[in-house]
């Protein structure tokens, strides 16, 4: 009777310590594929996002709705595939963009950027369609 107790308890214990390390890998799985952290390399995103900072990103988000103005997306720019790139989206497909200093132009129309600031200089860039 002792050692079919015993046995049974082991059984439990073993089949306890099987689930919880399965359930723990499905979950470190869920979640790495879900969020991802990225350092923030560079100055091109202030005041928002500043250099050296770490950002966690939602990698799912767009299976559920499309891209839209002023989302803040991490992404792989051809002439360097192994970096990383994160930026905020100011044009759809079809807009025509142009940028002056820090004003920002799409289809005519002046974007209200509060994230910009005022006293940073920039290049300005001939109207480009996306």
């Amino acid at each position: 009777m002792d050692l079919e107790f015993d046995f049974e308890k082991r059984y439990r214990l073993v089949r306890e310590i099987i689930e919880t390390l399965v359930l723990t890998v499905l979950m470190f799985l869920v979640i790495r594929l879900a969020v991802q952290n990225f350092n923030i390399d560079g100055m091109s995103m202030e005041p928002s996002l500043h250099n050296q900072e770490l950002v966690i990103v939602d990698k799912w988000s767009y299976f559920f709705h499309e891209p839209a103005r002023g989302d803040v997306i991490v992404f792989v720019a051809p002439p360097n595939p192994s970096q990383d790139y994160i930026k905020r989206i100011v044009g759809l497909p079809g807009d025509v963009i142009s940028i002056q200093d820090t004003r920002v132009t799409v289809n005519n129309k002046q974007l209200s950027e509060t994230y910009v600031d005022p006293q940073r200089q920039g290049n300005p860039y001939p109207p480009s369609a996306i």
